[in-house]
C-alpha cells in the first residue's frame, strides 16, 4: 500500500522577514502537488494560496480547499521547534 503524506516548511522567499509556508503532498516517495501559502499584507495572516490543489477531494479545487491549507500554515507557523 502506498503511504500518503505532507511535509510542511517555511522559507523566506520574498525576503523581507516573513517566511512562505510550502505545503507538499507526496503518494509514496513521489511529489504529487505543492502549494504555497503566504502572507501579501505582512499582516501575520497567511492567507493566499499559490496552486491549485484539491485537498478534500470534492469537484477539483475550491474555495475551501484554499480555506484548508490556510489554516494548515496557520496552525503550522504557531509550532515553536
Amino acid at each position: 500500500m502506498t503511504k500518503n503524506s505532507i511535509q510542511l516548511s517555511m522559507e523566506d522567499f520574498e525576503g523581507d522577514n516573513i517566511p512562505e509556508v510550502i505545503v507538499e503532498f507526496y503518494k509514496g516517495t513521489e511529489i504529487q502537488y505543492v502549494a504555497y501559502v503566504s502572507d501579501p499584507d505582512k499582516d501575520g495572516r497567511f492567507d493566499k494560496v499559490s496552486g491549485n490543489v484539491d485537498v478534500d477531494n470534492k469537484e477539483g479545487h475550491q474555495k475551501r480547499d484554499d480555506d484548508l491549507l490556510i489554516a494548515l500554515a496557520r496552525t503550522f507557523v504557531k509550532l515553536k521547534f
